[in-house]
């Protein structure tokens, strides 16, 4: 009997630890603002819900392990009740987001929203965005980000500005990885001359969207694209070997600042189109 209910409490956690790695890849994806992550686990708040009252009542539908085995009404039971305690945890875990949830729900749904409910600021503008066909299919066929950059600065000032408070709010862990990942790969065991400065360049082409402007690298540098610096002796004296002294002339290098990245998905993804 014992033996029966031990491989039950292992089918139930097999099932809720897969259900939960599901929602942590999820959230570990690439590119995922603040509000994507609030869907995500507000709607498996909702599941847990559910696979509370359906494991109360037997039905075993959702955990396809546990299905396989015997239950007992006890240990249905015992494993609503865990599912309860977990949702709670979660609920508590993220409650800093039921301060913003509102303007989630804003930038999620800005055709759809009730416009009494809304901020005094916004309500004028929001009126023109549901009024507007144009607008309504072009936020049916873009992406989020894209429809929010596209909007005219001035008529939709305070809701573009809402946006883009919303998309600082980004997760980082996938960029940490990816950081630290690459970051161990150029710092091997055959690159210990590697600098700060070459490995911050190779860190930063290898993290974002930039994409190296191979046009304007192999051009000269003109007025426009470059300021050097010009050239300066220093003196410098150095003691040699603690019994005489001699001046080095040493000639500074020249500061050449090249523009040498162009974004080509500007337009798309840098949060300052959102102004």
């Amino acid at each position: 009997m014992e033996s029966d209910e031990w491989v039950c409490d292992f089918a139930f956690a097999v099932d809720i630890m897969q259900k939960l790695n599901e929602l942590n890849t999820k959230l570990q994806g690439k590119g995922i603002f603040a509000h994507e992550l609030y869907l995500e686990v507000k709607g498996f708040q909702w599941k847990l819900g559910l696979f509370a009252k359906q494991l109360n009542e037997q039905t075993f539908i959702h955990f396809p392990l546990l299905k396989t085995q015997s239950v007992t009404q006890e240990s249905s039971d015992k494993y609503s009740s865990q599912l309860m305690a977990l949702q709670k945890e979660f609920i508590r875990r993220f409650a800093d987001f039921k301060a913003v949830e509102g303007l989630f729900d804003l930038l999620n749904s800005p055709l759809a929203c009730d416009i009494e409910t809304t901020t005094e600021e916004l309500q004028i503008e929001l009126i023109h965005l549901q009024a507007d066909n144009s607008l309504n299919m072009m936020f049916e066929s873009k992406p989020l980000f894209e429809f929010y950059a596209s909007l005219h600065s001035k008529m939709f000032q305070n809701l573009k500005k809402s946006a883009r408070n919303v998309f600082l709010l980004f997760a980082s862990t996938y960029i940490c990885e990816q950081t630290f990942s690459i970051m161990k790969i150029n710092k091997g065991k055959n690159r210990s001359l590697l600098t700060d400065s070459n490995l911050q360049s190779v860190l930063r082409i290898s993290t974002s969207n930039l994409t190296p402007n191979f046009d304007k690298l192999t051009q000269p540098p003109t007025e426009a694209t470059a300021t050097v610096s010009a050239a300066s002796t220093h003196q410098i004296s150095t003691v040699v070997r603690g019994c005489r002294t001699r001046s080095l002339k040493v000639l500074a290098m020249p500061t050449v600042e090249l523009p040498i990245f162009h974004n080509s998905y500007a337009a798309t993804t840098n949060i300052d189109t959102i102004t």
